[in-house]
C-alpha cells in the first residue's frame, strides 16, 4: 500500500538520498520528474541535480520555457509531454527507474480535467517495468477527513483520488508507492496575494491549505 507522509530522501548521515537502501548510487539511476516547468517539479528536479547521484529527465509540455532550458543546462535530459497525450508520458517514462509524478489543478481548475491527468500519469507508470519507485504529490481526502464536512476543496480531491485509482489498477505499483503531501507554497503569498496571503482573525492568524 501506498506509505502516506513519507520522505524518503529525508534521510540523516552525510548525504540526503532519494533511495536509502543504496550505500552507493547508481549515477545512470534515471529519475522522471514530471510538471518540471512549474515550481515544485522544477525544485524536485533541481534537487536531484544538485546531489550530482542521479541522471534526472524533466518532464514538461514546454522545452523551451526558461525553466526547463536553466534545467537542461544543469543536466536534465528534456522531455517534451502532455497529460492528455498518455503516449507522449510513455515515451517519457521509459527506462524510468522512479517517476515523481504531479499535476496541476490551477491549469485547468477542473476536477474531471485534473484526475483524467493524474489517472493517464498513473496508467503510463505502471506500464514502465523498470519502476522501482513511484513518487506521487498528493493531497489528503478533505471529505473523508472532515466526515464529509469539507465538500467544495477541489484542488484536494483529485490528488486524493488518483490514489485510490493507483491501487485499482495495479497493486504492484501501489506497493512502490510514497505519497508526498506539501503545504502552501510561500511563493505564493506574493504571487496570488488575494487567495493565499495569512488572514488576521481576532487573536489569530489563518493560513490557506
Amino acid at each position: 500500500m501506498p506509505s502516506h507522509y513519507s520522505y524518503p530522501w529525508l534521510q540523516r548521515g552525510p548525504s540526503h538520498r532519494l533511495f536509502k537502501d543504496y550505500a552507493v548510487v547508481d549515477q545512470n539511476m534515471l529519475i522522471v520528474v514530471t510538471g518540471a516547468s512549474g515550481q515544485q517539479g522544477s525544485s524536485v528536479a533541481s534537487a536531484l541535480l544538485a546531489t550530482g547521484e542521479y541522471r534526472v529527465r524533466a518532464v514538461g509540455r514546454d522545452g523551451k520555457k526558461a525553466s526547463m532550458q536553466a534545467l537542461a543546462a544543469a543536466g536534465a535530459e528534456i522531455a517534451i509531454a502532455t497529460y492528455d497525450d498518455i503516449d507522449s508520458l510513455r515515451t517519457a517514462f521509459r527506462g524510468a527507474y522512479a517517476i515523481f509524478g504531479l499535476t496541476d489543478f490551477l491549469q485547468t481548475f477542473s476536477y474531471e480535467t485534473e484526475f483524467a491527468h493524474g489517472k493517464n500519469i498513473v496508467t503510463a507508470a505502471a506500464e514502465v517495468e523498470t519502476l522501482k519507485h513511484f513518487i506521487w504529490s498528493g493531497m489528503p481526502d478533505t471529505i473523508r477527513l472532515s466526515d464529509g464536512k469539507y465538500l467544495d476543496m477541489v484542488h484536494c480531491r483529485a490528488k486524493s483520488a488518483v490514489l485510490g485509482y493507483i491501487s485499482a489498477i495495479s497493486p504492484r505499483l501501489a506497493s512502490i508507492t510514497t505519497t508526498l503531501q506539501i503545504g502552501q507554497y510561500y511563493e505564493n503569498w506574493p504571487k496570488l496575494p488575494v487567495l493565499f496571503s495569512p488572514v488576521k482573525v481576532r487573536h489569530s492568524i489563518l493560513f490557506s491549505c
